[in-house]
């Protein structure tokens, strides 16, 4: 069997994740609720306004979240077809 280095590392990667997530599994952790809450605490009174991001050639989709004119937030676009939500 022949493995590269980027098979090692790929390899190596998800079976690190695998136990971090099987880890709190087993400790009976429930990250529902976080979610949820983090939902409800999204920027009250923002303004969002798509854009995108500038840092590669890519051009993720993002959503710029203003308040009075300032900037507050920038998150990830989860309608891009690009990016799916992700930077």
């Amino acid at each position: 069997m022949d493995v590269t280095r980027r098979d090692f590392f790929r390899l190596s990667a998800s079976a690190a994740a695998g136990t971090a997530v099987g880890g709190l599994a087993g400790l009976g952790v429930d990250l529902s609720p976080a979610v949820a809450r983090a939902q409800a605490l999204r920027i009250k009174d923002a303004k969002a306004v798509p854009s995108v991001c500038p840092y590669c050639a890519v051009g993720c989709g993002t959503l710029v979240h203003t308040v009075e004119g300032t900037i507050v937030n920038i998150e990830g676009d989860p309608k891009s077809p690009v990016s799916e939500g992700t930077l």
